[in-house]
């Protein structure tokens, strides 16, 4: 799976909180749910935010099978990276899948 880190624990400008992942994030960050092209150019926060990396790591499955079901132009889709991406406490932008999803895999 994908995923983005935010910086390592000494670029930090405060304390980084270790996440049941293994990894280190930044405090108050915003999880995504996130998509990568397989040539590793764009890359999407498409399902989020989310206050946790458990609640992100949660729905990638979904937005997994979502992709492969909406958007797989020649099957491309197939070889993209799913996983999930931790962003800055002041990014909240809407997930682009959010409306497909939450109100179904959020009950």
């Amino acid at each position: 799976m994908a995923r983005a880190i935010m910086a390592p624990a000494s670029r930090l400008t405060s304390p980084a909180e270790l996440c049941a992942c293994g990894e280190q994030h930044h405090p108050g960050a915003r999880y995504y749910v996130s998509v990568r092209e397989s040539d590793g150019g764009k890359w999407r926060p498409v399902l989020g935010p989310f206050s946790t990396h458990a609640q992100a790591r949660a729905h990638v499955d979904a937005v997994t099978s979502h992709v492969l079901d909406h958007y797989n132009p020649g099957g491309r889709a197939h070889w993209y990276s799913y996983g999930t991406v931790a962003m800055m406490p002041d990014y909240d932008t809407p997930g682009l899948l959010n409306g497909a999803l939450l109100a179904t895999t959020e009950s």
